[in-house]
């Protein structure tokens, strides 16, 4: 919902303004036929619980293995790739 109010020629209190806001209202304050200021309500901020991010990195049962080949013999980007998605899995996980 949104309300528009003329700063020039209305009387309504600012306390009422604000009231508007905090509940949700967006206030659209304008001169004359001009947008001059927007008030929105802002989201409410998440908690973020750290301790289930914890609980849900585990490293796999090869964590202490040799690393392969291409890790040795310069293919890099094979090597890269795997790993790089592996990773951002194992994060989104966490967060899933």
């Amino acid at each position: 919902m949104t309300r528009t109010v003329d700063v020039a020629t209305s009387h309504t209190p600012l306390a009422e303004l604000v009231s508007l806001a905090l509940s949700g209202t967006e206030v659209v304050l304008t001169d004359g036929e001009k947008p001059v200021h927007v008030w929105f309500p802002i989201a409410p901020e998440r908690s973020r619980v750290w301790q289930d991010a914890r609980q849900a990195i585990q490293t796999s049962e090869d964590f202490d293995a040799p690393l392969p080949d291409e890790f040795w013999t310069g293919n890099l980007l094979r090597f890269a790739r795997y790993t790089y998605f592996y990773l951002v899995d194992s994060i989104l996980h966490c967060f899933s």
